[in-house]
């Protein structure tokens, strides 16, 4: 590839069963989940939880009246191949949080127009915006500007953005998370805030990417072979830790005080996005101990959302499922669990 070359972020693509009819052509309603990782995002940490996710929409009765494709992408910047020239500072500097929002809005316009241009006009009815950590409130703030249509005029209008699933959210204060204060601390360290990355990458660079996949392996735990060579490979890129570091200081000045309006966590009222049935518009899971979250911060946000009867869906986990539960079966399997039992709840009130 030349180095002025560019190619899209990694994408995974999942589509309602082979063999069947041409969508639309059955009858039945069409839906997208749009996944959006959290950071670092590479969209192969999620490859075996949304496979699993969709091996069990497709075989719940429940689903049998809608047809549900997922899709999911990286996160610009994460990949070399998808930036050209590479990141220097200060005139080319990784993406921030709003450059990562604006991109996934895009995207998610992008993945409807297409889709019904494929499909002849028979498109979504339904998109559903399913976020992991950061991911969750890049979602819940694309659900918030679409819904208040703060985009140019006409911007992706025709994506119908009903549903919000997010998964071990940072949604307010992450900088107080136990996690948020270590990095915290590691930037006040002199130079440590402005040349961590190149420290990382001369590090990371001389050590041989076999001896990274078997350290990593040991020391995260995943026995996925494709999310051990994700993250060898992240760690050995030329710009995929700084993109990473880049974007997690942009968190850190961001992700502060609540600012979005109560109204957007209300249902997802009938007839809205052309679809009937009233559901809540967000399905929230949190972990019981999330080191990206601060438990008093997110108790104040539950009381909020349930204070007079609040209408959304907020499940605290009461096992041990960690914030990266996409690294290990067992638990990718339960949260797909989850999110199935939301599908089925917003299905069911259809009925």
């Amino acid at each position: 590839m030349a180095a002025s070359e560019t190619r899209p972020p990694h994408s995974v693509f999942l589509r309602h069963r082979e063999g069947e009819p041409a969508p639309g052509e059955n009858g039945r309603r069409r839906a997208l989940i749009y996944f959006i990782c959290g950071n670092p995002g590479l969209i192969e940490f999620y490859e075996g939880f949304l496979a699993h996710l969709r091996e069990l929409i497709s075989s719940s009765a429940s689903m049998g009246r809608v047809e549900v494709d997922l899709y999911g992408r990286s996160l610009v910047g994460f990949d070399d191949d998808d930036h050209a020239p590479p990141f220097s500072a200060p005139d080319n500097e990784p993406v921030d949080l709003e450059g990562q929002i604006r991109s996934v809005y895009e995207s998610v316009a992008g993945v409807v127009a297409d889709e019904a241009k494929r499909s002849g006009g028979k498109g979504y009815g339904d998109v559903i915006l399913m976020g992991h950590s950061v991911g969750a409130y890049i979602a819940t703030e694309v659900m918030h500007r679409h819904l208040a249509e703060q985009q140019p005029a006409g911007w992706a209008r025709h994506a119908r953005l009903r549903h919000g699933f997010l998964l071990f959210p940072t949604l307010t204060h992450i900088a107080a998370s136990p996690s948020g204060r270590r990095m915290q601390l590691l930037r006040a360290v002199p130079l440590m805030d402005s040349y961590f990355h190149l420290l990382a990458r001369g590090l990371l660079g001389v050590i041989p990417e076999a001896a990274v996949r078997w350290l990593v392996g040991r020391v995260v735990g995943a026995r996925d072979g494709r999310v051990v060579r994700a993250l060898a490979r992240w760690l050995k890129s030329r710009d995929g830790v700084w993109q990473a570091v880049h974007l997690g200081k942009s968190e850190m000045e961001t992700i502060r005080e609540e600012v979005w309006e109560e109204r957007l966590w209300g249902m997802a009222a009938e007839g809205e996005g052309g679809s009937s049935g009233a559901a809540p518009r967000f399905f929230i899971l949190y972990g019981k101990e999330d080191h990206w979250v601060a438990n008093h911060l997110r108790d104040e946000f539950i009381a909020r959302r349930r204070k007079d009867g609040g209408e959304t869906r907020i499940e605290v986990d009461e096992g041990d499922l960690p914030h990266a539960f996409c690294l290990k079966e067992e638990d990718f399997k339960q949260v797909a669990e989850t999110v199935l039992e939301w599908l089925e709840e917003i299905e069911d009130g259809r009925s």
